[in-house]
């Protein structure tokens, strides 16, 4: 046995010793992804909110950069690049609504974009395999796409809540999967 085989098998121990642990992750992450779900709104605002901190935090990073780099010819770029991020930042996070109205339509137009490249990339290469799973990919992105543009503004207060929701559900499906594979043995 190689030393490579010694360290498979001592981390799919591992895996075994803790399956537990992933089991609680998973329970408890569909557990928060139903409560989510319930309150869409509070988590699309608290979510908003947070990506507005964030991008206040990238702004400042930027224009600190900006002075440390102040003698590189890009000086006055970048601190433009942070005064813009502190002023979007600060926008988000005083209004979370209008922020989430936004965030909404730029992820409504990037499904289109997104859906229709799919889409324009499956019929290019519809003489490959896997060519109609990329054609449907595409076609629900671009009807995902057209819902939420259909229905802004007023989706807006439900969507990112929602699809936070749905990634916290699916992420605990994934962690309760791995749980019942490495436990099966025990």
């Amino acid at each position: 046995m190689t030393m490579a085989d010694d360290l498979v098998l001592a981390k799919a121990s591992n895996l075994k010793k803790n399956w537990g642990w992933f089991l609680a992750l998973g329970i408890s992450l569909i557990v928060l992804g139903i409560v989510a779900i319930g309150a869409t709104p509070i988590v699309t605002v608290a979510t908003v909110w947070f990506f507005g901190l964030l991008i206040l935090v990238g702004g400042v990073l930027h224009i600190a950069h900006s002075f440390v780099i102040h003698k590189w010819g890009g000086f006055l770029l970048e601190l433009l690049l942070g005064i813009l991020y502190l002023v979007i930042g600060y926008i988000i996070c005083v209004n979370p609504l209008a922020g989430s109205a936004l965030l909404t339509l730029v992820m409504g137009i990037a499904f289109l974009f997104n859906g229709g490249s799919r889409i324009a990339l499956s019929i290019m290469n519809r003489d490959k395999k896997a060519w109609g799973l990329m054609l449907f990919s595409g076609l629900i992105s671009v009807i995902l796409g057209g819902m939420i543009l259909a229905h802004w503004p007023v989706i807006s207060l439900f969507i990112i809540g929602l699809f936070v929701a749905i990634e916290l559900i699916f992420n605990g499906i994934f962690w309760l999967t791995m749980a019942v594979a490495v436990g099966a043995d025990n």
